[in-house]
C-alpha cells in the first residue's frame, strides 16, 4: 500500500519528502492543500525553482567619499557553491552608495557573461535594494547614473529577486570589497562556467 501510495505521490509531483507523506498517509486529498501546509508563508517549490543563481553584493568607501572597492558573488542557487567571485578597486573619491551600486553591476554583468539570467539579488545596502525594487526614488545626481545602469541591466535577464540582507549575512562580498580596497587592483574568477545559450544583448 506504501508503494502504490508513493507512486501517487510521484504522480501528482509532489515536491518534498513531507508532502508525499501526508499524501501517503492519506491527511490530504488535494496536492495544493499539501503544498500549503508543507510551505507556510514560504515562497512554494514552483516559484523557487527557475531561479538558477543568487547574487550577493557590497562595496565600501574609507572616508565615504575616499578610498573605495566593490565586491560580488555569484553561488548556485541549489546548492550554495561558489560559482564566480570578484572585485574592483574604484578609486579615492567615491562615497559608500557608489561603492556599493557599482557592487550591483559588478555582480550583473557578471551573471549576463555566463548567461545566468534568473537570480537572487542580496546586498546589506537598503538604499540600493529597495531603490532597485522601486519602493525608493532615486533622487542623488551621483547615483543616478549608476541607477540607470543598473536598471537596464536588469532588462536583459528573466527574472530577479531582491532581497535586503544584514551586513553580518554578507560578509563574503564585504570580504571581497575590502580586499579592492587593501590591494587596489581588480579581480574576477569563475570556478564553474558554462555554456551561453543565447545573446543577451538581442533580448528586447
Amino acid at each position: 500500500e506504501m508503494v502504490k501510495g508513493f507512486s501517487e505521490a510521484k504522480f501528482k509531483k509532489l515536491p518534498t519528502l513531507e508532502a508525499a507523506k501526508l499524501f501517503i498517509c492519506g491527511r490530504e486529498e488535494n496536492p495544493l492543500k499539501v503544498l500549503n501546509k508543507v510551505v507556510g508563508k514560504r515562497k512554494t517549490f514552483q516559484e523557487h525553482s527557475n531561479l538558477s543563481c543568487t547574487v550577493f553584493f557590497d562595496g565600501g568607501s574609507r572616508g565615504n567619499p575616499g578610498l573605495s572597492g566593490c565586491g560580488a558573488l555569484i553561488r548556485d542557487f541549489s546548492n550554495g557553491g561558489v560559482l564566480w567571485e570578484g572585485y574592483e578597486f574604484i578609486g579615492s573619491d567615491s562615497t559608500n552608495n557608489e561603492a556599493e551600486y557599482k557592487g550591483l553591476l559588478l555582480g550583473l554583468n557578471a551573471c549576463l557573461e555566463q548567461n545566468y539570467l534568473n537570480c537572487c539579488v542580496k546586498g546589506d545596502s537598503k538604499l540600493v535594494i529597495h531603490q532597485m525594487k522601486g519602493l525608493f526614488k532615486c533622487r542623488s545626481e551621483k547615483l543616478m547614473p549608476l541607477y540607470e545602469q543598473a536598471k537596464d541591466l536588469t532588462k536583459h535577464f528573466d527574472k530577479i529577486e531582491w532581497e535586503h540582507i544584514l551586513r553580518e549575512e554578507n560578509s563574503d562580498a564585504d570580504s571581497l570589497a575590502n580586499n579592492a580596497m587593501d590591494f587596489k587592483q581588480c579581480f574576477s574568477k569563475w570556478y564553474c562556467e558554462r555554456k551561453r545559450q543565447k545573446n543577451f544583448k538581442n533580448k528586447n
